[in-house]
């Protein structure tokens, strides 16, 4: 999709330099000489330029003082160039084809105008981007597909028109763009899910967002900033990265701004912004002849202070985790609890590890991930639908991730929803009803992935070497990902056995970190989970001892209209036992 995101960007801007990659053109890498780099290192690399940001436990006066001695005495640098070209308005429809080869599906991607991160109208659309896809970020952006609740979900993903679906809403300094794009299913006609995301954004032009989906997208955001805020890292980042792009303070007051627009600023802004005026379209559709691999699977003042405390937070401490802070608790039917208390933070973090990976997949590569796509699609008291609309309407997140030899299971929730959440996942992992819908759903969507993975050249390398270090028959040598014939063989009634066979209570390590006691931890892990019922003893599959070969073996693929390539190599390491 890079490629189709290059070429809507230069087509959206006429003028200015957003309109650029930031890696550049490959003919402007050519030409590029030693004097053009250092020219412009000098012309940008200075304290005239530079945002120092320090965020952490430490006295703050001292800080500065260490941070006026280490800078203090550097050439200030010369005058910043001001970019001085302004966009002319769009004033008409701008559409793109990008055909080459290099992929295996069809992708959509529209771009809008919007203005810069300091416009009153930012928090705005920051809603109109949650309610299209979630508020998956105080940066904006959803690059890992829309919330299951929001309307580009529902109206592509959902109906089978896309494999994935989402938009993103960059804070830029200078007016920039607003993203809904998608990733075509296998067999869908690439005109319908254009006519299904142009029907999403005209609704919000027509329609105030109901007064739920508006409370949803709000708590979302409340949860993203209680997140951003658990790390100074992140909170040091987000902080530098909107004192850029609008004001010092400008990160500290975004949630108060979100908080303040109402149903109706939506449609306004709406009204204004997803225009066929200011539309730009642009379609990526794989050269004919190249799918042959896919059958095979700103100014800113120098220094800006801001305390905890004034926000009705406490300060921020930096405590380092051992061994005796980690409380461990074994639950009457084995499932083993790991509970690490952050007090103040206002959220916890879940971490999972299901032993049900690709290791038990048998002669049927693609069952665990199968298994794994399909638990967040309805259980047995509540739809897919019903379980989206509770997860984000808590701002939480939950991520299944099948692996080679478990499922690891990742989510986040703010410290006052711990009882609904842990429920909700409780459900996720124990009831599973694989309904038939949803499984259909689910499979159009893994052989859409499978397919772009097959002209993936990191995927295909490490399949290839895969298949070269392991003998065949090894659970190590199938692909993890699956295989096309036995995906689209699979029914809700195999999934539903391998569920009840390895997703069992006595092969489950959780991990709980954050405001939340230990007692207050078991307790409302035993409220969730207690009743999950241990199972047979399942015995992993017979893995032959490797051995390293007698000869160097290589193998090269080739995969046209790719740009880059990959390398994977390795021998034979010690046993781990």
């Amino acid at each position: 999709t890079s490629h189709l995101s290059e070429e809507v960007s230069a087509l959206a801007f006429k003028v200015h330099p957003y309109r650029y990659p930031v890696i550049g053109w490959k003919g402007d890498l050519r030409r590029i000489m030693r004097d053009d780099l250092y020219r412009h290192y000098r012309t940008y690399y200075h304290p005239r330029n530079a945002l120092a940001v320090a965020v952490g436990a430490f006295d703050t006066p001292q800080a500065l003082a260490q941070i006026r001695q280490a800078f203090g005495e550097i050439d200030p640098g010369p005058e910043i160039p001001p970019v001085l070209l302004e966009e002319p308005p769009q004033e008409g429809e701008r559409r793109v084809v990008v055909q080459r080869p290099g992929g295996a599906t069809p992708y959509v991607q529209m771009a809008f105008r919007v203005p810069a991160a300091a416009h009153p109208d930012f928090p705005t659309l920051m809603i109109l981007d949650g309610a299209l896809s979630g508020l998956g970020g105080t940066r904006g952006g959803n690059a890992g597909g829309a919330a299951r609740s929001s309307r580009l979900y529902r109206a592509l993903v959902d109906r089978g028109l896309a494999a994935e679906a989402n938009s993103s809403l960059y804070p830029t300094r200078d007016p920039g763009l607003l993203r809904v794009g998608a990733t075509v299913r296998t067999g869908v006609a690439v005109g319908a899910v254009e006519e299904a995301i142009l029907d999403q954004l005209d609704l919000l032009t027509r329609q105030e967002i109901p007064p739920e989906e508006l409370a949803r997208v709000k708590r979302q955001a409340k949860a993203q900033f209680i997140y951003t805020r658990d790390g100074v890292l992140g909170l040091g980042y987000v902080v530098g990265f909107y004192a850029m792009v609008d004001r010092p303070d400008a990160f500290f007051t975004l949630q108060d701004r979100l908080e303040r627009v109402t149903a109706a600023d939506v449609q306004r802004v709406a009204a204004a912004t997803v225009t066929p005026r200011q539309r730009t379209v642009g379609w990526y559709l794989p050269q004919e002849g190249a799918q042959s691999a896919a059958a095979a699977a700103a100014l800113v003042p120098p220094v800006f202070h801001w305390r905890a405390e004034a926000a009705g937070t406490q300060a921020m401490s930096a405590p380092v985790v051992g061994p005796e802070q980690i409380q461990r608790a074994v639950l009457p039917h084995g499932l083993r609890l790991l509970a690490v208390d952050r007090p103040g933070s206002g959220m916890v973090a879940l971490h999972a590890l299901i032993t049900a990976g690709s290791l038990f997949d048998g002669d049927r590569p693609g069952l665990a991930r199968f298994a794994a796509a399909t638990l967040q699609r309805g259980t047995r008291e509540h739809s897919a639908r019903e379980l989206a609309e509770r997860m984000d309407g808590l701002g939480a997140t939950l991520a299944i991730l099948p692996g080679a030899e478990g499922v690891g299971v990742a989510g986040r929730m703010l410290s006052e929803d711990v009882s609904t959440y842990l429920r909700l996942v409780g459900e996720v992992l124990t009831a599973p009803a694989f309904p038939a819908a949803e499984v259909e759903k689910a499979r159009g969507e893994l052989l859409t992935a499978l397919r772009v993975s097959a002209m993936d050249t990191r995927y295909v390398a490490e399949q290839t070497f895969r298949r070269l270090a392991f003998p065949p028959g090894h659970p190590h040598a199938q692909p993890p990902a699956g295989d096309e014939r036995v995906l689209q063989s699979l029914d809700a009634g195999a999934l539903a056995a391998f569920h009840d066979r390895c997703f069992r209570p006595e092969r489950t390590i959780l991990v709980l970190v954050g405001d939340l006691r230990p007692d207050q931890a078991v307790a409302e892990v035993e409220k969730a989970l207690g009743s999950w019922p241990r199972g047979d003893t399942v015995a992993a599959p017979a893995v032959a001892s490797l051995r390293a070969p007698d000869a160097l073996r290589r193998e090269t693929v080739a995969l046209p209209g790719k740009s880059q390539s990959d390398i994977v190599m390795g021998g034979v390491a010690v046993e781990r036992r």
